[in-house]
């Protein structure tokens, strides 16, 4: 299955919400963290209680488990936090939920916890016991209610969560790259590993190795070959030229990867200076490398007259 953004539906409370602001000229707030925790949280639990409460015919058909209490041992483990089992049939009387309503979404840990138990939970094999496409919707319209900078990505038949920062960038430098490089495996792996560590804003030296790595992978395998990076300048070169790119964007182009590459070298053994801006841009500008190309690879698909 091909990648996707998760999109609404457009009966979404989110939606008219948006219809609302615009009809009375109301500006957005920005994130909140902490509604982004009651909103999702309030979603979940509403849905994980409706389907634990079942039918007496479900309790005589299909001798029901206690599904919610598999769920909230097995996603305990996988977070790493203490699970007593009990016999309660709703989810604010879990342990699990005590945990997370006790995260300050202030902390960036916290933060992050969170984020990471809404990707178990949106990957968790529920069965037929929850509907996971409105599961996943729910979820979403509480990010986006929030204002939270956090998309949806559906990959096959799991879901990814990504840091959003500046929508106009995010959109095709990011996002829609991480949908196109769906047959590049390898590059995705390394500039999605490079997105999320972004949000931690840490680890800087290895977010420039994980970018080196994707466009360095990306190339090697469009023209197979083993160069490395800066061998590459050549057939980037050649590419742009037989695919009728102008003079000036291919030299632009070519210039900026010169730069690049000097600046991923200088930083392998002096890497202790780098800045969060400096992170942004050399994210956006892997993205705008790649997307440039995937593009023209696209164009050769069209059906043309």
């Amino acid at each position: 299955m091909k990648n996707e953004e998760v999109k609404l539906n457009n009966d979404s409370i989110y939606i008219k919400r948006k219809a609302f602001c615009k009809r009375w000229n109301i500006i957005e707030l920005n994130e909140d963290d902490n509604q982004i925790k009651i909103r999702c949280l309030s979603a979940i639990t509403k849905l994980l209680n409706i389907a634990n409460r079942p039918s007496d015919f479900e309790i005589s058909i299909y001798n029901k488990d206690d599904f919610l209490d598999d769920y909230c041992c097995e996603v305990s483990m996988i977070l790493g936090i203490e699970n007593r089992s009990n016999t309660f049939n709703n989810f604010e009387l879990k342990d699990l939920y005590k945990f997370l309503l006790k995260l300050d979404l202030n902390n960036e840990d916290d933060y992050n916890m969170f984020l990471w138990y809404l990707e178990i939970t949106l990957n968790y094999d529920f069965g037929r016991y929850i509907d996971k496409s409105k599961l996943v919707n729910k979820v979403v319209e509480a990010l986006q209610l929030s204002n939270a900078n956090v998309k949806i990505l559906k990959k096959e038949n799991d879901y990814e969560l990504y840091p959003i920062h500046i929508e106009f960038l995010d959109e095709p430098l990011v996002i829609d790259n991480l949908i196109w490089l769906d047959k590049y495996k390898i590059t995705k792996e390394h500039f999605s590993s490079a997105v999320k560590m972004q949000r931690k804003k840490q680890n800087y030296r290895n977010i420039i190795d994980e970018l080196r790595f994707s466009l360095e992978s990306f190339f090697q395998q469009l023209f197979s070959n083993k160069k490395t990076l800066e061998n590459q300048k050549n057939n980037v070169g050649e590419f742009l030229k037989n695919n009728n790119i102008s003079t000036t964007i291919s030299n632009m182009y070519i210039k900026l990867f010169d730069l690049y590459t000097v600046y991923n070298n200088d930083n392998a053994k002096h890497g202790d200076n780098i800045t969060e801006q400096e992170i942004d841009y050399l994210i956006y500008l892997t993205g705008s490398f790649i997307r440039l190309i995937l593009q023209i690879e696209e164009s050769k698909k069209e059906v043309k007259e």
